[in-house]
């Protein structure tokens, strides 16, 4: 792994990188285990000898250590296309749907994202000041949810009076 890879995975903890590039991180051989069945298009993964073999260029536990963005790095990394959700002009009437103001705790959102998932709603409708579901931490948080669940950015107040 070059140093040119490594801090171009790093640059993804920051929002405007992962804006910029369309790309967030996932890590742990389950959640990129779901990734790689779900519609999402993986760019690149790394993992430690052994894990997702011959899915994913191996990496030394100081490389995934260097990339990780866990206080314990995981055995495996995947630089993910984020999805690109159309947003409805208004909410659907005829399902549930979920509408948050301002959730600034990543591990919060990636929280409601899961439970959002658990009780079958599809679409959460986000203040534009709302943690960003692709930080790292709401990702892992999610626990695979954010595949299934679509979180829109919107103007919030403009959207609820439709």
């Amino acid at each position: 792994m070059t140093k040119q890879e490594i801090q171009f995975v790093r640059s993804l903890a920051d929002k405007r990188n992962r804006d910029q590039e369309r790309l967030f991180i996932a890590e742990g051989e389950k959640l990129i285990g779901e990734i790689l069945e779900s519609h999402l298009r993986i760019r690149q993964i790394y993992a430690l000898e052994g894990v997702l073999q011959g899915r994913a260029e191996v990496v030394t536990p100081k490389e995934m250590e260097r990339i990780s963005q866990l206080k314990t790095a995981s055995t495996s990394l995947a630089v993910v296309e984020q999805p690109r959700h159309k947003t409805p002009v208004q909410a659907p009437a005829d399902r549930l749907t979920l509408a948050l103001d301002g959730v600034q705790n990543p591990g919060n959102l990636g929280t409601i994202i899961r439970l959002a998932d658990w009780f079958g709603v599809e679409d959460i409708f986000c203040s534009e000041d709302t943690a960003d579901c692709f930080n790292p931490k709401v990702v892992q948080a999610t626990m695979g949810a954010i595949l299934r669940v679509r979180v829109h950015y919107l103007p919030l107040a403009d959207f609820l009076r439709h």
